[in-house]
């Protein structure tokens, strides 16, 4: 968690007021939701878990958790397919024979 982010929350558990409590679940969600953008997913679920621990019926953190499983999930899902297209160019080098670097090699039309 940002520096920042992390003294405004942990300023705030110390007021127990609800507005109090409002505005440290308003500074999570926020915080959430830029741990999305910034591709940070593991630090969006747990931030959005904390804030479904204190209510559970949050829709919003409901929200951007799910939101960055998601992102998990794609992220996960374009690393296999560089991995799988990574493979396919080797073994289209490896079987015409060429000595080029990979990358020089012109993909075949149903790759474009």
């Amino acid at each position: 968690m940002g520096v920042a982010g992390f003294s405004a929350i942990s300023n705030l558990q110390t007021v127990p007021t609800p507005a109090g409590t409002a505005l440290k679940t308003s500074c999570q969600l926020n915080l959430a939701l830029c741990y999305v953008k910034l591709g940070k997913n593991d630090d969006a679920i747990k931030t959005c878990t904390d804030v479904l621990s204190d209510d559970p019926d949050s829709l919003k953190a409901t929200y951007r958790r799910g939101q960055a499983q998601l992102a998990k999930v794609r992220a996960r899902r374009a690393a296999h397919t560089c991995l799988d297209c990574s493979s396919t160019i080797i073994a289209r080098t490896r079987r015409c024979g060429s000595t080029a670097p990979p990358h020089r090699i012109a993909p075949t039309a149903h790759a474009r």
